[in-house]
Order: structure tokens, then C-alpha cells, then sequence
């Protein structure tokens, strides 16, 4: 379901991003969590790629990355 732009708005709309990995240094679990409110959001951007996977097939972050966005074509209907 697609809500239009001034909905989002009038419900003063937060998105929440949480991030939960593994800090093999520390051999601890770590959490991050980021909050994007209505105000917050660049329209036309998504978020561009901060992981890849290494020679084993494990996912790694990099979290300098996770607020990086990249130009989109809005689809117009």
C-alpha cells in the first residue's frame, strides 16, 4: 500500500531502521538504530548498497556508509 506524500505527512510519519550485528573484536552482539521522521526524508533518494559479502558468504557492513543515498527516478502516479 502506497500512501501519497501530504498523508505521510499529516501523520507526522518516522521510519525506524534497526541494525543488529556481531563485533568479532569485542565478541559482542551490537545494535544500532537509526530514525528518520517526515521532515528527515529526501525525496527522490534511496539508500545506496553498505554490504557486501565476503569470501566465506558472510555479510559485512560498512556502517560510515548507512546514511548514504543515491538519485531516483518517482514513479508519477
Amino acid at each position: 500500500m502506497r500512501l501519497p506524500c501530504k498523508d505521510l505527512e499529516k501523520l507526522d510519519a518516522e521510519f525506524l531502521i534497526h541494525i543488529k550485528g556481531f563485533d568479532e573484536t569485542y565478541s559482542q552482539t551490537t545494535n544500532t538504530i537509526y530514525s528518520y521522521q517526515y521532515h528527515e526524508i529526501r525525496w527522490g533518494r534511496k539508500f545506496t548498497l553498505n554490504y557486501v559479502l565476503d569470501k566465506e558468504g558472510s555479510v559485512e557492513y560498512d556502517i560510515n556508509r548507512i546514511g548514504e543515498t543515491e538519485a531516483v527516478q518517482l514513479p508519477t502516479n
